[in-house]
């Protein structure tokens, strides 16, 4: 897999996506998804409407800002419609997002990185 410079120069200052920028938030999103749980309990347990009025619209933007990351970044992480559906499911499950797209997917770009640059 050869990748575009700008795709994987951590210190891209062109004002493109990078996959750092992307790793970034998917673990936002994660983050913000397990935050909305809890908040969520908290809301019907101990009645803390104010928790979901909080969590929510936070998560909902790392919610957008992770898809529209995704697909500015997809072609050029060469992912095509399979994977990009995968990426896009996985942010419906807590902590998908970084479990399955940060840690598994984008390490494989990091691997591909390493092998062009040796």
């Amino acid at each position: 897999m050869t990748l575009p410079l700008a795709v994987v120069d951590r210190t891209c200052s062109d004002g493109g996506m990078t996959v750092r920028t992307f790793r970034l938030i998917a673990l936002a999103e994660a983050a913000t998804w397990v935050a909305l749980i809890v908040a969520s309990i908290a809301k019907r347990t101990i009645d803390l409407d104010a928790a979901t009025k909080v969590v929510g619209p936070i998560h909902g933007t790392a919610f957008l800002a992770y898809f529209c990351g995704l697909l500015l970044l997809r072609d050029d992480l060469g992912w095509g419609l399979k994977r990009t559906a995968g990426a896009m499911a996985a942010s419906l499950v807590p902590l998908g997002t970084w479990l399955i797209v940060e840690r598994r997917w984008l390490a494989e770009v990091d691997d591909a990185v390493g092998q062009t640059a040796a």
